[in-house]
């Protein structure tokens, strides 16, 4: 997993890189095996958090490996705004908030009142 160049130099994410691809995929099969219904909520939550912690690590380790500064690109930037989307997701899903409108303006007004 990886990318060689033609001057022999080989580049990997590596693990980090294999984080961000399986994070969203267990996410998927947390809705379908029944066994991990019981983390699933903590699940929603972490999972995207694990693969946005990767993707800033697999960027650094390979701009590291090919001695340059690594410029994000368009997908870059589009699973850093699905990931933050899936965090919020994941963190109203954990605190038992309906993800419809009405809920989450409940949950914010009755958050700003206590304050």
């Amino acid at each position: 997993m990886g990318s060689e160049f033609t001057d022999g130099t080989y580049v990997s994410g590596g693990f980090f890189g294999l984080i961000m691809v399986l994070a969203p995929i267990f996410l998927i099969v947390c809705n379908y095996v029944k066994q991990l219904a019981n983390i699933k909520k903590l699940m929603l939550f972490l999972a995207p958090l694990a693969g946005l912690i990767a993707t800033f690590i697999a960027e650094k380790a390979i701009a590291a490996g090919l001695n340059v500064s690594a410029s994000a690109s368009m997908g870059y930037y589009l699973y850093l705004i699905i990931s933050i989307a899936m965090i919020a997701v994941g963190f109203l899903q954990y605190q038992n908030i309906p993800l419809s409108k009405n809920g989450v303006l409940e949950y914010v007004s009755k958050n700003i009142e206590k304050k």
